[in-house]
């Protein structure tokens, strides 16, 4: 929903932080903290939001550009701005004073008092400029607004942050009363640190953020270094360079799921946690013995790998990618909020009982992220469906309420099966577990109302017809069942990637051929070559024979 922005003129009270905004044009769109967002009517050479709160831990502005000035209409300029993406502002304050480096400059900053952030419009890129203000310019506007000296300053410009993105709609979870900003700051944000932005060379005074996705060029290189961070290519041009430079798309670690119903080709974060594996790393995560047993590795490597072994970094950065897609619509953010859910929700019920604190707050955490939803969100099948949230968050659910001595986590699960029943009132769950290997991939959302289209009723087959195809299809297992004997088991342990490689109604031969072409697996693209090359050994010497 979008809203003008109310007119200002109150003086505010000088606490908490502050953001100037410069040469803003006509209908840009303003949102700070997921609120609602508010257009402007008019250009403003200077709007200023004070008295942002809390003056302590994180915020996102999200600003997009205004529309072209091609029409005369609020449609026409509306759809405008549509056309423009949303540029992310990240300011974060802890609580204690520190100094880092970064990229040989020293930054400082913490403590109680009060921030201040300045930015500029650039017109010729229509979005935030990621330069800073010359420093004259800024002491210069940080003294007018915020130190409140001389008369420079028109005080109609300054508009108090709860005035412009009032809180005063309580939010209703469970038995919590809590306003928007609460809820912000106290559930969606409060494991971001600084040890969660380092791990992408942000500083939190003011980096822009702009919306970013994991591209197949990336995926062929081996690009994730030991401390989680992403080296850029070597060969890049300057421009290229420059281009990167003009804000920070976030780049994620690579979140891999092992999953014995599918392919692990099939997912893009496996193929890239597999490949940056080293040979002895990878003898052990496929000797690992079962799959609970190869995700709780998994896990625990990516902990320390990633996020020093601690779990409060790999939250935080959970946070981060939800905010950031949320509010930025960045893609790859989703992915990885999604991915650390699927990863989460695949380990032991050992790992839950270590971890326990890491579990309590996920599930908390996912309550407040999925109230931040839209109702109407849970009816796509691509968000909700079968490979998705509702299997993962049922697994999840199934691990912390086996935890039955861990009262916390069977708190927190209950608020959080709470929560998704009333986004989704036919959501159902059963906690007690199938069989069948499937069952936790399947999808536990029944779909109201039946479909009367005749096409989809049932089909009479004769008798006659099955008992025929229940030969052929005998007749095809057993002599399948013979060659693999024969042949293909005396293979698949000599050649075990290129076997575990092999997807449905596909043959050993087809296999080698999308390995060989698609070359995203090392092991598996030597493996397959060394099969090839000796069934062509075997051809030859047959024909010499002959």
């Amino acid at each position: 929903m979008t809203s003008k922005v109310p007119s200002a003129g109150s003086d505010s009270s000088g606490i908490g932080g502050t953001i100037a905004l410069l040469n803003l044009p006509a209908y840009t769109s303003l949102s700070l903290d997921a609120s609602a967002s508010q257009t402007l009517k008019n250009e403003e050479d200077l709007l200023v939001i004070s008295d942002i709160l809390p003056p302590n831990g994180c915020h996102l502005l999200v600003v997009k550009g205004g529309g072209k000035t091609g029409g005369d209409n609020d449609s026409t300029r509306n759809n405008a701005a549509m056309m423009q993406h949303s540029i992310g502002i990240l300011i974060f304050q802890p609580s204690s004073n520190y100094e880092i480096s970064i990229g040989g400059n020293k930054i400082k900053g913490g403590g109680s008092d009060g921030w201040f952030i300045a930015r500029k419009f650039d017109k010729r890129t229509e979005e935030i400029s990621s330069e800073l203000l010359d420093q004259q310019s800024y002491e210069n506007l940080k003294h007018s607004v915020v130190e409140r000296g001389g008369n420079i300053i028109d005080r109609r410009k300054i508009i108090p942050h709860d005035r412009l993105f009032p809180s005063n709609a309580n939010a209703n979870i469970g038995n919590d009363n809590q306003s928007h900003h609460e809820i912000w700051s106290k559930h969606l944000t409060n494991f971001i640190s600084r040890g969660v932005l380092s791990k992408h060379e942000l500083t939190g005074k003011g980096d822009k953020i702009v919306p970013g996705t994991f591209t197949e060029k990336e995926d062929e290189k081996d690009i994730i270094n030991a401390s989680g961070k992403m080296n850029i290519d070597e060969g890049n041009s300057n421009d290229e360079v420059q281009e990167l430079e003009d804000g920070k798309s976030l780049i994620y670690p690579p979140i891999p799921h092992i999953n014995e119903s599918y392919s692990i080709q099939a997912h893009q974060g496996t193929r890239r946690y597999l490949a940056n594996l080293t040979p002895s790393e990878r003898t052990k995560l496929f000797l690992g013995g079962s799959q609970g047993d190869k995700n709780g590795l998994i896990f625990e490597h990516i902990l320390f790998k990633f996020y020093d072994g601690n779990w409060k970094i790999l939250l935080g950065q959970f946070q981060l990618s939800f905010v950031v897609f949320l509010c930025c619509s960045c893609l790859a953010s989703l992915e990885h909020w999604r991915d650390t859910i699927q990863m989460l929700s695949l380990v032991q019920p050992s790992t839950v009982k270590s971890k326990s604190a890491l579990f309590e707050n996920l599930l908390n955490t996912l309550k407040y992220q999925l109230f931040s939803f839209d109702s109407d969100i849970f009816n796509d099948q691509e968000f909700v469906g079968g490979n998705f949230l509702l299997p993962a968050i049922k697994r999840l659910c199934d691990l912390t309420k086996n935890q039955t001595e861990n009262k916390t986590l069977q708190i927190r699960t209950n608020e959080l099966l709470n929560q998704l029943h009333s986004k989704i009132p036919s959501f159902s769950y059963n906690n007690e577990r199938e069989d069948n290997s499937r069952e936790v991939d399947e999808i536990m959302y029944e779909s109201g109302g039946g479909d009367d289209d005749d096409d989809d009723g049932p089909i009479v087959v004769s008798m006659d017809e099955i008992t025929a195809s229940m030969e052929r299809t005998s007749a095809s297992m057993t002599k399948m069942q013979k060659n693999f004997e024969d042949s293909d088991r005396v293979h698949a342990s000599k050649y075990p990637f290129l076997f575990a490689s092999k997807i449905d109604d596909e043959d050993i031969l087809m296999t080698v051929a999308r390995i060989l072409d698609e070359k995203n697996d090392v092991t598996a693209v030597r493996e397959a070559a060394a099969y090839l090359e000796e069934v062509e050994s075997q051809k030859n010497q047959i024909s010499m024979a002959d």
